[in-house]
């Protein structure tokens, strides 16, 4: 799997190899700080595996793919707060109930990326926002 992974990213992202280790390291970072909040579905996926040596493509693809679970477990817990169950998250339309969810979800999920400071957050948004694919 690591090594189908590491040729899609090494593929995908040729051109981007000066970027990558950068925005490789700026992801670490928010993985580290995202153990602190973050929820079960998380803490079972990070630290994400690294095999020895892996290239920083499959570094940087491995990292982001551990936060979305971040991102799961904050999304999870503000539709609990707001007292929805799961069978009834799937019913509801969009409206402001949802989006005031979604907002603390949003709310949430950010809260690893502060261990970037303002200008770090640029670079890993533009450096991501760059990259193909």
């Amino acid at each position: 799997m690591y090594e189908v992974s590491a040729g899609i990213a090494a593929g995908l992202w040729a051109g981007q190899k000066g970027s990558l280790a950068s925005l490789s390291n700026l992801a670490g970072r928010v993985v580290d700080a995202a153990l602190v909040t973050g929820g079960d579905a998380y803490l079972a996926m990070a630290p994400p595996y690294e095999p020895a040596g892996a290239a920083s493509g499959l570094l940087l693809h491995t990292r982001l793919s551990v936060l979305r679970y971040h991102r799961a477990d904050a999304h999870a817990a503000a539709w609990q707060a707001a007292g929805f169950t799961s069978a009834a998250i799937s019913q509801m339309a969009a409206g402001p109930v949802r989006d005031t969810i979604e907002a603390e979800t949003n709310r949430q999920a950010g809260i690893p990326y502060a261990a970037l400071d303002p200008d770090e957050r640029m670079t890993f948004l533009a450096g991501l926002a760059a990259l193909p694919g």
